[in-house]
């Protein structure tokens, strides 16, 4: 388990796993004797009624059963989270995009995949999306062509889908899907204005974010080298308070020739205190609520699931300040290790932190595991996104854009 505070270094927390306990069946045979024989009949059939049950008890449950599971859904890229937390206000584009996400999710039966409902559902995507009217609602004039282009790419996948399923080809059809819904997230952004909720108005005068920012982190090797760049994707959507504030620091340029701290579990970024600004409150959306809960960590156990899961390689998460709180300059990279983490692959550690994004890609130098313990990070700098950032940073978003 993570100890990330502003206290503490990053280190793991041995957290016992619960043993798992099978039972076995035992049988007592008693010495042999004679008996009728419709009684040994009878007693054969009972036997085998018995061994059949013990068998279908101990047998692994069947794929479709596996993605039944009410954490089958989980994000397992960065991508998929980002995608998700966008505020729907097209159900017509929700519609497409529950097709579409179908398809995936079926694709990750191992053995026999239900060819026939993916195609189903691709049937289903062409006819939402040969309705461009409804697909397009909410999108401002000015970028109505731009989503026009996408709209016709995601037909063009289409067609290339149901091609793949016909042949059954999962290599293909998952490229066609995912092309289809990175293009359908960025209609989905054009539609959205800003949050669709009001931050509690004791939090109202704190920097946030309204929308989504784009940063590029340029870091020197400690060892030599080539510089690696990262780009990161902060989330006003579900994180509002937090990414604004990790937004405005980026703007004060505080991280800029900060060493960074890495272990096994993550990659820790600290800045300081930021001067005049108390501590910032724990900032959680739970999936399928409308906006985010504060100062109260989510119990993942009983079903609670954050929007943007820390369960995801790359994760971006502030570091805690104590009961409630996060901190205000201190966060995190988290690297996600399915082998260390619990049942359907969610973090021990999910629920905790604020989640405020995630590292997107990379432009150059090998990813999140290139990076070690005292490295320098050059720059962050900001490539979009700073003109959704209100009640803060206002004096430097010119001199950051691009």
């Amino acid at each position: 388990m993570l100890h990330l505070d502003v206290v503490s270094s990053p280190a793991r927390r041995a957290r016992p796993c619960g043993a798992h306990t099978s039972t076995a069946a035992r049988a007592t045979l008693d010495p042999p004797r004679k008996a009728p024989r419709d009684k040994v009949a009878g007693g054969t059939m009972a036997m085998l009624v018995s061994l059949s049950a013990i068998i279908l008890a101990t047998m692994p449950p069947s794929a479709d059963a596996l993605l039944a599971s009410p954490r089958r859904d989980l994000p397992r890229s960065p991508e998929a989270a980002l995608r998700r937390s966008i505020p729907s206000f097209n159900d017509h584009v929700a519609s497409l995009q529950r097709e579409l996400e179908a398809v995936q999710y079926a694709l990750r039966i191992p053995q026999r995949k239900p060819w026939q409902s993916m195609a189903v559902s691709a049937a289903a995507a062409s006819e939402l999306v040969a309705d461009g009217d409804s697909c397009l609602r909410g999108v401002l004039p000015a970028d109505i062509e731009e989503a026009r282009g996408l709209l016709e790419g995601i037909a063009s996948d289409l067609t290339r889908l149901q091609r793949a399923i016909e042949v059954k080809d999962p290599e293909r059809t998952s490229v066609r899907v995912s092309n289809a819904l990175e293009r359908l997230s960025q209609i989905e952004l054009l539609q959205s204005p800003g949050l669709k909720y009001q931050v509690p108005r004791k939090y109202s005068s704190l920097p946030r974010l309204t929308g989504r920012a784009i940063l590029e982190m340029t870091v020197t090797p400690q060892a030599g080298g080539g510089t690696k760049r990262l780009e990161l994707t902060l989330d006003g959507f579900s994180a509002p308070l937090t990414s604004g504030r990790v937004l405005s620091n980026v703007l004060k340029k505080m991280y800029d020739g900060t060493v960074i701290r890495v272990d096994d579990t993550a990659i820790f970024v600290g800045g300081g205190k930021v001067e005049g600004v108390g501590q910032l409150p724990l900032e959680i959306m739970a999936r399928g609520e409308y906006e985010p809960r504060y100062r109260t960590e989510l119990d993942v156990n009983s079903g609670e699931i954050p929007l943007l899961p820390l369960s995801v390689d790359g994760a971006l998460a502030m570091a805690r300040a104590g009961d409630g709180m996060s901190s205000t300059s201190e966060w995190f990279i988290y690297k996600y290790n399915r082998a260390t983490s619990g049942l359907a692959g969610v973090s021990f550690d999910d629920g905790r932190f604020a989640v405020y994004g995630y590292c997107s890609g990379e432009t150059s130098g090998g990813g999140l595991r290139s990076l070690s313990d005292g490295d320098r990070i050059d720059r962050i700098r900001v490539l979009a996104g700073a003109d959704k950032l209100l009640n803060d940073g206002q004096d430097a978003i010119a001199d950051e854009l691009p």
